[in-house]
């Protein structure tokens, strides 16, 4: 079995399988339950076991090869990863997808699957850790989802401007940004969005990246 630390970020790492070129200071990197391939620096990588395991590309290796080259998003730092979710619009009842993104409270740094519930379970405050008794179906963490941050709100607004934008919210009383129905254009709170994905990182489910955000082109 593979596993490797990411001295980055001090994670540690279950992949499915580990690429690498030998012309490249990279590892292309491959999780279960989801196909997409990640490129990590290998400065950034400590492998605890399998690393024998590596398989080496060649150019002969097309499918591998145009997968590492076309799908392959390396995360920098300051980008902004948007995921995506389908769930069902409280107005209109059909299902339309709302796009985010999901960070760490402290650091906003991305969050990354498979979702790091030890680090999420330490950074804890004692209000999230007692939230649960009064939502018993859901477990929070400390995250930031659209809404919480008003710089990141920004950047999604402008990355999709008919999807997202500035509404009212009577339960929190604040304007925030808020993704809108592709049907109805009913606007979808924070607050039930925050609540499905965190049900979704304490079940270690997959989310789909829709979006890198590049930092180049987020600056100022």
């Amino acid at each position: 079995m593979i596993k490797f630390k990411d001295k980055k970020t001090d994670q540690i790492k279950f992949p499915k399988r580990v690429f690498q070129k030998a012309d490249k200071n990279l590892y292309y990197v491959q999780f279960p339950n989801n196909d997409k391939i990640y490129s990590f620096n290998k400065k950034n990588v400590e492998f605890l076991s399998g690393e024998e395991e590596i398989e080496y590309l060649e150019k002969k290796d097309r499918r591998i090869n145009q997968e590492v080259n076309s799908d392959i998003r390396e995360i920098r730092d300051g980008d902004i990863l948007v995921y995506a979710i389908e769930r069902e619009c409280y107005k209109c009842h059909k299902m339309t997808e709302v796009m985010t993104y999901i960070v760490y409270a402290d650091t906003y740094e991305n969050l990354l699957y498979p979702w790091d519930l030890k680090r999420l379970n330490e950074e804890k405050t004692v209000g999230l850790a007692t939230l649960h008794m009064a939502y018993k179906p859901v477990e929070f963490y400390p995250i930031g989802v659209l809404g919480a941050n008003e710089r990141l709100d920004q950047k999604l607004m402008r990355a999709f401007p008919d999807r997202i934008e500035k509404r009212w919210s009577k339960t929190q009383g604040r304007n925030y940004a808020m993704n809108l129905c592709t049907h109805c254009g009913s606007q979808q709170g924070e607050i039930p969005i925050y609540q499905e994905i965190n049900e979704k990182i304490k079940n270690q489910e997959p989310l789909k990246i829709i979006k890198n955000i590049r930092a180049k082109s987020i600056k100022g």
